[in-house]
């Protein structure tokens, strides 16, 4: 706060890892609620100071979503859309492919859990997600397992999603990762948390 003040740049790994840190205590107490209601205050939190440029941020994508030929149903072109929709109100958070993909696995792990309490009234698969402490090889490990769940139990809906997806982690692969472990867990974080949005009509 006294940096903020005194108009002093915030160190980011600092502030992500402050930030995940008061996500986890939510997460593993199973304060699901609060959890949620912290991840949306603090993307708010992070995009201010963005704006008042008391933290630095790499160039933006000049477009975040180009030409997506799987995208071939109306429920597929709607969920794109909520999604680009998304990324553009929220464009200085999500400015790189990494990030996106990401934060676009944890809100699939989402409906994958929603998915499971619905049918099971228990969400194992969070005993994969390493108490939200990840890295890049634990997140791409992840999506072919979040796959086989959703076949598993016959959900093919969110099929668009996990393309879209698939398609960030190989732009992000393409392009370089630029984020820290703390940051990966961190958007997953957000994702997870978010992801209800993407839910659609069902």
């Amino acid at each position: 706060i006294g940096d903020i003040f005194g108009a002093k740049s915030i160190e980011k790994d600092y502030l992500i890892g402050a930030l995940l840190s008061a996500i986890r205590k939510k997460y593993v107490n199973n304060r699901n609620w609060d959890e949620r209601l912290l991840a949306i205050k603090s993307i708010y939190f992070l995009i201010f100071l963005i704006q008042i440029g008391l933290l630095a941020r790499k160039k933006q994508e000049e477009k975040f979503f180009k030409e997506v030929s799987f995208m071939e149903t109306e429920e597929k072109e709607e969920g794109l859309k909520t999604v680009e929709n998304f990324f553009r109100d929220f464009s200085m958070a999500f400015d790189t492919p990494d990030k996106k993909a990401v934060f676009l696995e944890g809100a699939l792990t989402r409906l994958l859990l929603n998915i499971q309490s619905g049918k099971r009234g228990s969400t194992p698969f969070r005993s994969k997600l390493s108490g939200l402490r990840l890295n890049q090889r634990k997140v791409k490990r992840l999506l072919p397992e979040i796959m086989e769940k959703f076949t598993s139990y016959k959900v093919f809906k969110y099929r668009w999603l996990e393309e879209l997806v698939s398609k960030f982690f190989i732009e992000a692969d393409e392009s370089g990762w630029m984020i820290s472990d703390n940051e990966i867990s961190y958007y997953f974080a957000l994702g997870l948390n978010l992801g209800q949005i993407f839910k659609g009509g069902d």
